[in-house]
């Protein structure tokens, strides 16, 4: 619908969201906050406005398997301070950064596939962000293959970051604000 989330887990609920289609939704596909928990697995997310996975808000659901593709915004984008692991999507196309982690969220992004996208293949940004960014497969984005920033802290190890697309781009870019 018009400005709303595909599917929107709160309060501590726990789902298992599993093999679910979401396609052009006025925000995100998911949106997890306010200490929702469970995982977000094998779904097919494409086209929507906001961020195609949203994690916010002391919210820790793990997200793996999901192929999401053509947002408008973030792949996945994780605002929450709490531990949680990314592993094993497919992220592509996307307006904005394949996976960002900001606000001081520490997730552990880890074997994923982040090809094709308009900015960033991930994006670590705000002091203190972080966790570990490891064996994640990065191609053909505009931008950095991954750029961290802002005082962010992620332990980086084992990546495969290829074919910047833009002139002067750089595969790993780290830097102050």
């Amino acid at each position: 619908g018009v400005g709303k989330a595909g599917i929107e887990v709160r309060r501590d609920a726990r789902p298992l969201l599993e093999g679910n289609r979401i396609e052009q939704c006025g925000a995100q596909g998911i949106l997890a906050h306010r200490g929702a928990l469970g995982a977000i697995s094998e779904n097919h997310i494409s086209g929507c406005v906001g961020a195609l996975v949203e994690v916010s808000s002391d919210s820790a659901p793990n997200v793996f398997g999901n192929r999401l593709s053509g947002g408008q915004s973030f792949g996945i984008l994780f605002e929450s301070m709490s531990p949680c692991e990314i592993k094993g999507n497919t992220v592509e196309g996307c307006a904005k950064a394949g996976v960002c982690i900001r606000e001081g969220a520490t997730p552990d992004v880890v074997e994923n596939k982040l090809l094709a996208g308009l900015a960033q293949g991930i994006l670590v940004t705000g002091k203190g962000s972080g966790g570990m960014l490891r064996a994640n497969e990065i191609t053909n984005h505009a931008m950095a293959g991954i750029e961290i920033s802002e005082e962010a802290s992620p332990k980086v190890s084992g990546n495969t970051v290829c074919c910047t697309l833009r002139e002067g781009g750089t595969d790993i870019f780290v830097h102050g604000s």
